[in-house]
């Protein structure tokens, strides 16, 4: 079994779980604005390594958290419905595994799309809160209800931009 069906049997386990979705939305928020954030940066996960075990630790660990990034986006667009849940991973992971060379090549030029990728997360984590038991009764309100999803949407994209723009002038400070 593959680190990508593990993290799906125990993704779905998990999300009936009160609390669990919320806490899923939560790492979905902060997966987009750090993604917003080191947008045209070069990171450490970027760079080269200097020996094979780090380079294999480091790939590993950036497989795993691109999984549950896939997984727990998948499955809180879903909804709770296996079949959508069945049908977005069937989708999704050839699309990340082969289109990611695309992909990063219209990202590249159109910049504007990792904000509105950014943005989709944080649609679907609002997603996820709102339908996650121990939160039902925020259906009960309707501007939450309608209204937090997109709140969280708007918020990713201005906090993501935020720190981005405070990393460069930083870097303009310091650079001289």
């Amino acid at each position: 079994m593959t680190d990508r069906e593990m993290l799906i049997l125990v993704a779905v386990a998990l999300l009936r779980l009160p609390l669990i979705q919320s806490i899923g939305g939560s790492l979905l928020i902060w997966i987009a604005v750090k993604l917003l954030a080191n947008q045209g940066e070069q990171t450490m996960e970027n760079k080269a390594s200097s020996n094979l075990g780090e380079a294999i630790r480091t790939i590993i660990f950036a497989d795993l958290l691109m999984s549950l990034d896939n997984v727990l986006a998948v499955a809180g667009a879903a909804g709770g419905n296996y079949l959508l849940l069945i049908i977005g991973l069937v989708i999704s992971i050839p699309i990340v595994i082969f289109g990611s060379t695309i992909l990063s090549a219209i990202m590249e030029r159109w910049q504007w799309i990792v904000s509105l990728g950014a943005g989709l997360l944080g649609y679907t984590a609002g997603e996820m809160v709102m339908n996650d038991k121990f939160f039902e009764f925020f259906h009960e309100i309707a501007i939450i209800e309608h209204g937090l999803p997109w709140a969280l949407a708007i918020g990713v994209i201005v906090a993501g931009n935020m720190i981005k723009s405070n990393k460069k002038r930083l870097n303009k400070e310091v650079n001289g």
